[in-house]
């Protein structure tokens, strides 16, 4: 919910600024580089900072302090400022594996950004009115990356859905579409008995993280896409689960309870699939994981 409630926040600060008549709000990435700078990610640090903001703004003298910083000085931190921006950057990138999709979204959007930037992308005819985002190269190069990746999201790889209702009674129809998948995808039998036994407890995990009396309005949805990065399988619903990175598993099996036992088949997760991720947006999990193949794999570590 921390995630939703920021965004919530942003929005009405938004708003309140254009109510105003002042200038909105923004969040930069470059804070990201910042951190990883100082090591410095504190509220009250930034709280101090746009109190320095509110005083230049009223007493000059402190804008021309500002001012006498050397150019040389301004320029090295800057340097250093976006190296590391870069760099943060590619850890993202890297963070769910590479592959060849998300390389090519990556070179592609960098490079066009890039020529944008520095204006190697045709300059004379670009129009005046243009000039302000077809020259900026942040701009350009995200509104590519989204292209792309909605390009790869819409016709790229085979696709299928499960919608199913947050019952234990819904489990033979889960088993008996995770079979299926065999012949729609050419699985073989080792990856659909894989893909059956994650759903499973995915399917029976999320189950058991809502209230039967809370369920009766949800469901629980069930996305497989086929591609030459294997089946990324997408999970959406929205019941009060906790993440899947921070679920701890019983010490000893012997005193357990029945809910810590329930869990234990997530332990699966990390040893029978790739590229796991939890996210919880505004009240929906996204969780998503992605199996390949063990010939596939193989060859692709080969």
């Amino acid at each position: 919910m921390t995630c939703s409630l920021w965004l919530i926040h942003n929005t009405l600060a938004l708003i309140l600024a254009g109510l105003a008549g002042t200038i909105p709000n923004t969040t930069y990435s470059g804070n990201i580089a910042i951190v990883e700078l100082t090591g410095v990610a504190s509220r009250q640090v930034g709280i101090f900072g746009a109190g320095i903001l509110v005083l230049l703004a009223f007493f000059p003298w402190l804008n021309a302090l500002v001012m006498a910083i050397p150019e040389p000085v301004l320029g090295a931190s800057m340097f250093i400022f976006f190296a590391l921006l870069f760099v943060t950057g590619l850890k993202l990138v890297f963070q769910s594996g590479i592959n060849s999709r998300s390389a090519f979204i990556t070179g592609i959007s960098f490079w066009i950004g890039f020529a944008a930037e520095n204006r190697l992308f045709f300059p004379d005819f670009i129009p005046a009115g243009t000039e302000a985002f077809l020259h900026n190269g942040m701009a350009v190069g995200g509104v590519t990356a989204f292209l792309l990746t909605l390009l790869f999201e819409l016709f790229v790889g085979k696709k299928t859905t499960l919608v199913l209702a947050p019952n234990l009674q819904e489990l033979s129809k889960l088993k008996d579409f995770t079979a299926d998948l065999g012949s729609v995808f050419n699985l073989s039998d080792k990856m659909i008995f894989r893909l059956q036994l994650l759903c499973e407890e995915i399917f029976v995990f999320l189950v058991g993280s809502e209230p039967p009396e809370n369920s009766q309005q949800k469901t629980i949805r069930f996305n497989f896409t086929a591609g030459e990065e294997g089946l990324l399988v997408e999970v959406k619903d929205r019941s009060e689960t906790e993440d899947l990175d921070a679920v701890v598993f019983p010490e000893n099996l012997a005193v357990a309870s029945e809910f810590e036992l329930a869990k234990l088949g997530l332990a699966l997760l990390g040893k029978m699939a790739q590229e796991v991720a939890h996210i919880r947006i505004s009240g929906v999990n996204y969780i998503s994981f992605r199996l390949w193949d063990s010939e596939d794999q193989n060859t692709a570590k080969a």
